[in-house]
């Protein structure tokens, strides 16, 4: 089966799991390495484009039967400039569309940035905190015998 005679909605859906994944690759191999080599910039751009790399060629590897594995609008539109977009502009529109929305998503960053250490410790506390006074209403009631 060719990625020609896939249903629609399988290459789409292949094309939007695949960038979400390609975003996440990126981004996620980014913190990874300036984690791992907080104070050398080269080490750092090194492992960011050897996880990018590994991580591209398994989604292309993945969704490449599927969809064409453009997984990138720039990769669509030259396809289509230099002629070898097969099919009407809506092959271009479609691979587009689902190469962006994704994208867009995921890199588009959170307004109101959570600060996770306090967030876990307000969680932890709150729970604690229930806990205790289960503790202490299932004791008081033994007190009483």
């Amino acid at each position: 089966m060719t990625a020609r005679t896939v249903p629609l909605a399988r290459r789409v859906l292949a094309e939007l799991g695949g960038t979400s994944l390609l975003v996440t690759v990126v981004v996620g191999s980014g913190i990874m390495a300036a984690r791992l080599s907080p104070g050398d910039l080269g080490v750092q751009l090194l492992a960011n484009s050897i996880a990018t790399a590994l991580g591209l060629a398994v989604l292309i590897l993945m969704v490449g039967p599927v969809s064409g594995a453009h997984l990138n609008p720039a990769v669509s539109l030259t396809d289509w400039a230099l002629g070898r977009q097969h099919g009407p502009g809506v092959a271009l529109g479609e691979h587009l569309v689902r190469e962006a929305i994704p994208g867009l998503h995921w890199s588009v960053p959170d307004p109101a940035p959570v600060d996770t250490d306090a967030a876990f410790e307000a969680a932890f506390t709150d729970i604690a905190g229930r806990i205790d006074r289960l503790a202490a209403t299932l004791t008081s009631g033994a007190d009483d015998d």
